[in-house]
């Protein structure tokens, strides 16, 4: 009898092993990133930009992949190790290379940082006890870090965006 199939992942040591599915409360949550580029039920099958290498693109892409992780597998980046990030990359850069991606993962512009905002950095959550003048005062910074990004990825002056390309 043959049982190799018995198991819902073929690569046991895979990234994959580590997804576990987001509940629909935060699925329903999520903002939205647009139609898949290509649609299947349609005729408008465009092609992405620029294809993705998946040896040059990795840190350029990174904002990209910690999004698709997130959001296809619920996995957050910084779980994974050096090889199941690659890996990973490998098969984000073969979706999103073939179109099959949601339009904002295109976007000259970058991603949405609303969208970015929901894929934490890590699952950990930090009991920092602040008061309201101190939540205040790290708002300013956040939003003061997150301009400054935006200015240095887009290079001009732009603001080109989380990831903008």
């Amino acid at each position: 009898e043959d049982d190799s199939q018995s198991t819902s992942i073929k690569h046991p040591n895979s990234f994959c092993s580590k997804a576990k599915k987001l509940d629909s409360k935060t699925r329903g949550q999520l903002i939205p990133l647009g139609n898949i580029l290509k649609s299947t039920g349609n005729n408008t099958h465009q092609n992405p930009p620029t294809p993705l290498d998946p040896e040059t693109s990795y840190f350029s892409h990174n904002p990209h992949l910690r999004l698709y992780l997130y959001r296809t597998y619920g996995i957050h980046f910084e779980d994974l190790t050096s090889d199941e990030a690659r890996e990973a990359f490998v098969e984000f850069t073969a979706k999103y290379n073939a179109g099959e991606l949601e339009e904002a993962y295109y976007s000259p512009g970058g991603l949405p940082q609303e969208a970015m905002d929901q894929c934490q950095r890590t699952q950990h959550r930090w009991k920092f006890r602040t008061n309201k003048v101190e939540e205040r005062s790290l708002e300013v910074v956040r939003a003061g870090v997150r301009k400054q990004t935006e200015y240095d990825a887009g290079g001009d002056g732009s603001g080109g965006g989380v990831g903008g390309s």
